[in-house]
């Protein structure tokens, strides 16, 4: 699925990152269980919707990341952070 948030940030809705509203659609129509799926992000943002929604999280590149929020440099590394390295396909 593709999901998107139509509002403006003033709009202060449900589905605009840090807020977890789309995760929590996505997990809905997909069947989804957020406690077992990951939020990659490379925005502060990102990987603070991601724990409001109950994932894990990883926030890509470099700078401070939020607690409880995993570090890697880009997605590959963050995938294998994911699964483990040598663990790709």
């Amino acid at each position: 699925g593709i999901y998107h948030c139509p509002h403006l940030p003033e709009r202060k809705c449900s589905c605009r990152k840090p807020a977890p509203g789309m995760l929590r659609r996505a997990a809905r129509e997909l069947g989804l269980d957020l406690s077992a799926s990951f939020m990659v992000g490379d925005r502060e943002r990102d990987v603070r919707a991601g724990l409001a929604a109950g994932c894990r999280a990883i926030l890509l590149g470099g700078g401070p990341a939020p607690e409880g929020v995993g570090r890697a440099g880009d997605l590959p590394a963050a995938v294998d952070r994911i699964l483990g390295p040598g663990e790709r396909g």
